[in-house]
């Protein structure tokens, strides 16, 4: 069992007493979060300081700039050039580089 107060883990283990709410976690996977060390949010975190999508499906902390590819922090001389390098990016044919990866959301929607 786990005891909650808040968003705050109390206690792991037998609990005595009776409580406010309860949920039946028989059998499904409790978890304090997703930690996605492979993220590239280092331009999102400008515009977007939530980083949805990542903080609306269970990931509570990420590590960015592992790539080596980092739009942040920079200048404010270079914003405009790394604003064009990523439009010419997303202006590649999606037909001549194609991936598929499994999203982390889709990992949480089934365990």
């Amino acid at each position: 069992m786990l005891l909650l107060k808040t968003e705050l883990l109390l206690k792991i283990g037998k609990i005595d007493g009776q409580a406010e709410h309860e949920i039946d976690a028989e059998g499904q996977t409790v978890t304090p979060g997703f930690v996605d060390i492979h993220t590239h949010l280092d331009a999102q975190i400008g515009w977007d300081h939530e980083l949805r999508p990542v903080s609306h499906h269970g990931v509570t902390s990420v590590l960015m700039g592992n790539c080596g590819v980092t739009f942040a922090p920079c200048k404010p001389e270079d914003r405009e050039l790394i604003a064009h390098m990523m439009q010419t990016v997303e202006d590649i044919p999606k037909e001549a580089y194609l991936e598929v990866c499994l999203g982390i959301g889709k990992i949480t929607e089934v365990i």
